[in-house]
């Protein structure tokens, strides 16, 4: 186990933390993580309702001329990917909030978890 871990050292520190901060470096992993995320989960999944939304209003703009009475399934179809492109909306929108946090927002967090003061925390860091 203990060829595992390798003691930390100056040319360790140097090339993992350039700058000496661990949590900037944790905020600039969360920010692209959260971006790819957006670009390859989220948003397909946001442009495929947005599709369907227009293709099912079109399907009911088409009904309306066809038989007037018969649309009820159109229209339920039309809310459906209205609310699936909501939902996605608004989890692109909290993600990339997410993302944008701030280093002082990271140590807080880490405070609160390890019942540590902030202090400290910068001191170790």
């Amino acid at each position: 186990m203990t060829e595992f871990f390798q003691k930390m050292n100056e040319d360790s520190i140097q090339k993992n933390f350039p700058n000496g901060l661990i949590f900037e470096k944790v905020g600039r992993k969360i920010k692209i993580s959260g971006i790819i995320l957006t670009i390859f989960i989220l948003a397909p999944f946001f442009g495929g309702s947005l599709y369907g939304l227009i293709w099912s209003v079109r399907r009911v703009r088409e009904a309306m001329v066809e038989a007037p009475d018969d649309k009820g399934i159109a229209i339920e179809i039309c809310v459906f990917f209205a609310l699936v492109m909501l939902i996605f909306g608004l989890l692109i929108i909290v993600t990339l909030k997410g993302s944008n946090k701030k280093q002082s927002n990271y140590v807080a967090l880490s405070a609160k978890h390890s019942k540590l003061p902030e202090s400290e925390i910068r001191c170790f860091e």
